[in-house]
């Protein structure tokens, strides 16, 4: 039987909980252990599981586990993430990959000095429909790329009561709204067009969710791309609706409220996406369920759990390495710099 590498979750109440199972269906990897302070929260997960629980960190770090998952709250990625590294363990740690780009550089010494893997896990690149648009992007589908833009946000900052959440917190997450939002998108783009953000303008406030959040809880950046392309990236923890677009001198794609729109001079059938242009600039609302029933059979393959598995039994680089991951951290504190200066920051400025 080939070697299947035990892993072990810190962060049982969070985003972990959607996706613990991702590893027990694997082929690959076996979950032998979940984390959390709450001893409620982890003794839930791991009886859903079946798995071993504990509410002791330490735990994570004997000897038969090969990989720790940190999924817990920002400020605490550094420390544990380094903590498994020093007992050898592999890490693939939740976005944002630490409050502050002085902790990536902690966390990329640490693994470097282990000798181990440090991965990021960005939710996004396990839909099969983002590999499609990037394949389309790179055909020239889209013609010459213009600009991209999108929209993350909920009401969770206004309807919350006060400060006692983590999130609340600006030194626990790295800022509001923006660290936590946004980086889902900046991570993104860079990687549908093959490009890096490089300068920053933006605006940022906290002006609804004072009572709730220590940091933004609106902030709007305008950045600029290596190649000269421009992306607005948005995030408010005070309301609803989001999208994610795409704009090309011969076609656009936009997201929003579950819906797909697009727009091209030309065809594409691939293997999700199936498309004929209806002349003029009319655009084209992609049947959901269609494009559900095709990514159906392709999960698996995208996974980014299993990714990060497989890339350290072939030892290979992690899919978003550490170095990316500071990379968006340092993007985010070029928008909250820019935002306090009143000035455009090139991201270089960062460290």
């Amino acid at each position: 039987m080939a070697k299947r590498l035990r892993v072990a979750v810190t962060g049982a109440g969070g985003e972990a909980r959607w996706y613990m199972d991702a590893y027990k269906r694997c082929p690959e990897s076996e979950l032998v252990l979940i984390h959390d302070i709450d001893e409620n929260k982890a003794k839930e997960q791991g009886e859903k599981l079946g798995v071993p629980w504990t509410t002791k960190f330490e735990d994570l770090l004997r000897a038969d586990i090969d990989i720790v998952d940190v999924s817990t709250p920002n400020h605490l990625h550094a420390p544990q993430s380094i903590a498994a590294f020093v007992a050898g363990k592999h890490v693939l740690c939740q976005k944002p990959m630490a409050p502050t780009v002085a902790d990536c550089d902690r966390m990329i010494r640490a693994a470097a000095a282990a000798g181990k893997q440090l991965g990021l896990y960005m939710g996004s690149l396990s839909s099969p429909f983002y590999y499609e648009l990037r394949e389309m992007i790179r055909a020239g589908f889209f013609g010459v790329i213009s600009s991209v833009s999108s929209r993350g946000a909920h009401r969770g900052g206004y309807i919350a009561k006060d400060k006692g959440a983590w999130r609340g917190d600006k030194e626990k997450t790295g800022g509001g709204v923006f660290i936590q939002l946004a980086v889902h998108t900046i991570n993104l783009f860079q990687w549908l067009l093959d490009d890096e953000i490089t300068l920053a303008v933006g605006r940022s406030t906290n002006r609804l969710c004072r009572h709730s959040i220590g940091g933004d809880d609106l902030t709007h950046a305008v950045c600029e791309f290596k190649s000269g392309i421009y992306g607005t990236f948005e995030s408010c923890y005070a309301t609803e609706g989001g999208h994610f677009a795409i704009y090309g001198t011969k076609g656009s794609l936009m997201q929003t409220c579950g819906k797909t729109f697009l727009w091209g001079e030309e065809p594409w059938h691939g293997q999700i996406v199936s498309y004929t242009p209806r002349g003029g600039k009319e655009t084209t609302e992609l049947d959901p369920a269609e494009l559900g029933r095709r990514q159906g059979p392709l999960y698996a393959r995208y996974d980014q759990h299993a990714a990060f598995v497989r890339a350290v039994l072939e030892g290979k680089p992690a899919p978003v390495p550490g170095e990316v991951g500071r990379r968006d951290v340092a993007i985010i504190k070029a928008v909250y710099r820019a935002a306090e200066e009143g000035r455009v920051v090139r991201v270089s400025e960062i460290g």
